[in-house]
């Protein structure tokens, strides 16, 4: 049994239902596996029923980053929908309407899909 996991594999399971879901676990899985645990204020990302709240999808508090999760406040919005581009560009414009430029100066925005974007 192989647990690689490549492209292929994450672009057909984000083709399922299951994937809307279940995104926000898996990168809270990530987030906890990348970041020592005494630099993690708070990690919020709402799965499963809870996926569809309204708000971003995923919140990380942290004093140090690494290369996958930013130092500080970020906020993220993941997406399994196969338009990439259009939902991006519509989740940043959302987002930056709806947030303070003061809170815009000290929080990172990450877009994260489970799909290949190329725009």
């Amino acid at each position: 049994m192989s647990f690689f996991v490549n492209s292929q594999s994450i672009k057909r399971w984000a083709a399922t239902m299951d994937a809307r879901s279940r995104l926000p676990h898996v990168i809270r899985q990530l987030v906890w596996a990348t970041i020592d645990r005494s630099q993690l204020q708070k990690v919020n990302f709402p799965a499963y029923e809870s996926s569809q709240r309204p708000g971003f999808d995923g919140e990380v508090i942290c004093t140090q980053g690494n290369a996958w999760v930013s130092e500080e406040r970020s906020v993220w919005e993941l997406s399994v929908q196969n338009k990439t581009k259009a939902k991006a560009d519509d989740d940043i414009a959302t987002r930056t309407d709806s947030t303070s430029p003061e809170e815009r100066a000290v929080t990172t925005y990450v877009c994260l899909t489970a799909r290949h974007f190329q725009d």
